[in-house]
């Protein structure tokens, strides 16, 4: 015997809820992260370790979970990485074709580049 509250909406308010609990983490998680001006994180991040890509060794797959950035420009990074040398800071990452100083901006809470990935100030 079936229940009354077994039913198409009942599935689909469990579905709604599912997608609102999931869609709350993701924003929490996608948030910007607070630099203070030397380029560390600020605020409650600050003791948390860095969680932040680095553009001289991570795959092109990784890059793509950066803001801006799809399967197309990911490959072209790590292609302008391997023929120009490693990016010694986030700036340098405009020699590849299709990032300006926008996506530049947008990318810069989380990523390094050079001296900032081995921790020097």
């Amino acid at each position: 015997m079936r229940n009354k509250a077994d039913g198409p909406g009942t599935t689909a308010a469990i579905v709604v809820l599912a997608v609102a609990v999931i869609g709350v983490g993701v924003a929490r998680f996608l948030r910007p992260i607070a630099l203070a001006d030397d380029g560390r994180p600020s605020g409650p991040l600050a003791a948390a370790p860095d969680m932040r890509i680095d553009l001289n060794t991570c795959p092109a797959a990784e890059l793509t979970v950066l803001p801006g950035i799809g399967p197309r420009l990911a490959t072209r990074i790590v292609a302008e990485r391997e023929a120009g040398g490693p990016f010694a800071r986030l700036e340098d990452l405009r020699r590849v074709d299709g990032i300006g100083p926008a996506l530049t901006e947008r990318m810069a809470p989380y990523v390094v580049a050079g001296d900032q990935a081995s921790g020097a100030p």
